[in-house]
């Protein structure tokens, strides 16, 4: 596993690490305790209504824990190698490295994860605590590498190539699963939007002014297209188009004068006389 835009080796979070790279447990572990030791206090002074501000106090403090205990291990992976600062080191992933002051080996693993076609050199001088983290020696550095030979001899075993057969093998079912799975769900989307679709033809085919002219009616349009709906709108000599159910055809308007329609008399109701009825 590479991180994304470093091309370093990117660890994932562990307590408990194979490496052994001599950091003292106040730095690997203090939080830790300190974490447990304040959350068990503030249980004790909600449960035995303890004043609220001691209540308050306990918890940031083990707050204060858990961020440091992140940030120890989880930002700064105190308890892994070092991670590739970044992807131009060695680009080809093969080379020869030197490592002067190489400790316990944390700078020389990481090479050895970020990079495994290199060869690294570890240099140190192991003379006490004055040149490096505690009383590292040879042998923590050696114990270290052993740890990542045996992480590469770990990986080696599942790269079988039965066992990278089957993987593929499982894989390209899938493949072809979600295959068949896509193309029956475009299937059915298809034939509901053209359903949905002739259902909105057959809607607007029969809202339409169509089926008005096939019952006898004519539309007419002015020379400018515009229907006209009264005859008033209609000028003398006026060219006009007429619709019919089956074409159209052309027609002008008679300039003989035009009696104007006599408005239809609405029955009067009975009782509407204010003087009444006499029978």
């Amino acid at each position: 596993m590479f991180r994304a835009g470093s091309g370093a080796s990117a660890y994932g979070f562990r307590m408990f690490s194979p490496y052994d790279f001599n950091y003292t447990w106040v730095f690997t572990e203090s939080h830790n305790i300190l974490c447990a030791a304040s959350a068990g206090l503030a249980l004790l002074a909600w449960r035995l209504k303890w004043p609220r501000w001691l209540l308050v106090v306990f918890l940031a403090v083990a707050s204060w824990a858990v961020a440091g205990s992140l940030i120890v291990h989880r930002l700064m992976l105190a308890n892994e190698p070092l991670v590739l600062p970044t992807a131009a080191f060695l680009p080809e992933g093969r080379g020869r490295v030197l490592d002067m002051g190489a400790g316990s080996g944390r700078s020389t693993l990481m090479v050895a994860l970020g990079r495994p076609g290199s060869r690294v050199t570890a240099l140190d001088i192991y003379r006490g605590s004055e040149y490096g983290i505690g009383d590292n020696t040879p042998d923590r550095l050696i114990a270290n590498a052993r740890v990542h030979r045996n992480w590469l001899e770990r990986a080696s075993g599942r790269l079988r190539p039965l066992v990278v057969a089957r993987a593929a093998q499982a894989s390209r079912e899938r493949l072809l699963r979600l295959d068949r799975s896509q193309a029956r769900s475009l299937a059915t989307l298809l034939a509901r939007s053209r359903a949905k679709l002739d259902g909105q033809a057959k809607l607007l085919q029969s809202l339409g002014y169509h089926n008005v002219l096939a019952r006898g009616f004519a539309l007419v349009r002015g020379e400018d297209g515009a229907m006209l709906r009264r005859a008033a709108e209609v000028k003398p000599g006026a060219a006009l188009d007429i619709e019919f159910a089956d074409g159209h055809v052309g027609a002008h308007a008679d300039a003989a004068a035009r009696k104007p329609e006599a408005a239809a008399k609405t029955p009067r109701r009975r009782g509407d006389d204010k003087q009444g009825s006499l029978l």
